[in-house]
């Protein structure tokens, strides 16, 4: 296979394609063909910062080191949050340039510090990058604006979707081996204006404009891939695990100071305290997410933000006592908690496996498996999502199951497979199973282009079942180590 594309929508539910392709929003990425060529994609934890590298690695979170937003150091007992310096295992966009093959990457996560190589374009100016960056340097003043798009400002958005189409056109008269864009859509537009999720048709023009560059892809590659790193549903019963942990004395809570534990700079937050009584009633009665949190979100805390320049939190006046507890879950999107106490630890698994809602509450090493285990929450928890249950913050509320509606994340995110060659992959075997996990993703794409895997890949029998080729291996994390720790000093 000359080239491929893949193009990556953050949060494209598996469960919508359908509906989308009905609604007509983006006629070619949901052509019928392209529905036919989709695949579940399961991600654990479903985050944005976890699922990535691992579709993109081919790795499990245990070995390329990121787990959520943020980890737990439970020396210092103290939150860290990731960022690129955290990868401890090369992508598939270094993997092909290391092996001479030409890359063009737009986004790659995580995207702070960049690690440029003479084989790969960067562009990193979407997600959670504190300022803009590109290698060859000149490509973000060429093509793009300083402004971190967010998808509620339309006009905004398009422009850097033009910027981006820009950048391609020159691309694409000599076209790179793999190109791999990633965009923060539809994910940052779902949790800014949730009823886009059944109303794709609201931001239709955005749709169209990414359609767009996929038939440009298509049209000049011939090959190519949709895929997203999670799903996105609509839930309506939100458990607190802090709550669970307090009720079974595993815990301890304490009266919030103006700082929480989960945020790092409380200069840039003003955080209003609820009693946890009046919490637990909002909760109880479904008041807070059904009635208040809408106005808050839409009117209150623009705003607020806009009047003050700081971001308004609203949570309970009582968290978690990190220095007092033998078990926490210490952030939101913490997907596990973390166990102080070892002798706490069987205690632990068992209080949690009694709870109803939680569809996974296991040990790490059972789920995970990799030099940095260490970085992940003792034991990993999932909710049962399909059922409509949801993680709540880690804020002490005085109850364990509390009435929502609230959009979030989910494990089901999607791939389509739009090729034009597909002598080298299993497309009856990939047919047959129920969903693919997300690290098959990456090596997949590797496979499709006859390069070396890593010889740490995960699913491995799964992906040697999925191609029509023999494939190799090759370490590639000692060079990525070494180039990733040369680049940070130079950032």
């Amino acid at each position: 296979m000359d080239a491929i594309a893949v193009l990556g929508l953050d949060a494209l539910p598996y469960r919508y394609l359908k509906i989308y392709a009905e609604k007509g929003i983006a006629p070619n990425i949901f052509k019928l063909q392209n529905i036919h060529a989709s695949y579940r994609i399961r991600a654990i934890p479903p985050i944005t910062p976890a699922s990535w590298p691992s579709i993109m690695s081919g790795v499990n979170p245990g070995k390329h080191g990121i787990f959520s937003f943020s980890g737990f150091d439970k020396k210092t007992k103290k939150v860290f949050y990731y960022n690129a310096s955290h990868l401890m295992h090369p992508r598939i966009t270094e993997m092909i340039a290391y092996e001479g093959g030409t890359v063009l990457s737009v986004n790659p996560i995580m995207d702070y510090p960049i690690f440029p190589h003479k084989n790969l374009t960067i562009v990193s100016n979407m997600f959670f990058t504190p300022k803009p960056l590109s290698y060859p340097k000149n490509l973000i003043d060429k093509y793009f604006s300083t402004e971190v798009p967010l998808p509620k400002n339309k006009t905004q958005y398009i422009k850097y979707l033009d910027g981006l189409e820009a950048l391609l056109e020159d691309y694409l008269q000599n076209p790179p081996k793999l190109i791999w864009i990633n965009l923060n859509f539809p994910d940052a537009l779902y949790h800014a204006i949730p009823e886009t999720l059944n109303n794709p048709e609201k931001v239709s023009q955005i749709w169209r404009r990414i359609d767009k560059i996929y038939l440009m892809l298509k049209e000049i590659i011939g090959n190519v891939i949709i895929v997203s790193d999670h799903g996105f549903s609509r839930h309506e019963i939100r458990i607190s695990i802090n709550d669970i942990l307090i009720k079974h004395n595993l815990a301890a809570s304490k009266s919030a100071r103006e700082e929480y534990l989960t945020h790092k700079d409380p200069n840039e937050f003003r955080i209003v305290k609820i009693n946890p009584r009046v919490m637990r009633f909002l909760m109880k009665t479904g008041l807070k997410d059904r009635f208040i949190s809408p106005v808050v979100r839409r009117v209150v805390k623009p705003l607020y933000e806009k009047l003050t320049k700081k971001k308004l939190m609203f949570g309970s006046s009582y968290y978690i006592d990190v220095h007092n507890s033998d078990v926490i879950y210490p952030t939101l999107n913490s997907f596990g908690v973390y166990v102080l106490n070892s002798d706490k630890l069987e205690q632990a698994l068992s209080v949690l496996k009694q709870y109803e809602g939680l569809s996974i509450v296991e040990y790490k090493g059972k789920i995970f498996n990799g030099r940095y285990l260490d970085r992940i929450p003792d034991i990993v928890i999932i909710p049962d999502y399909d059922k409509g249950y949801v993680l709540g913050p880690p804020d002490i509320v005085g109850s364990v199951y509390n009435k929502t509606i609230t959009y979030d994340h989910d494990l089901w995110g999607s791939m389509i497979l739009d090729l034009s060659d597909t002598d080298s992959i299993n497309l009856e075997y990939l047919n047959s199973l129920d969903y693919l996990e997300n690290m098959m993703v990456g090596p997949i794409v590797q496979c499709m282009l006859g390069y070396p895997l890593s010889i740490d890949v995960d699913s491995k029998s799964l992906i040697e079942k999925s191609c029509n080729r023999d494939l190799s291996y090759k370490n590639y994390r000692g060079k990525f180590l070494v180039s990733k720790k040369l680049a940070v000093r130079k950032t």
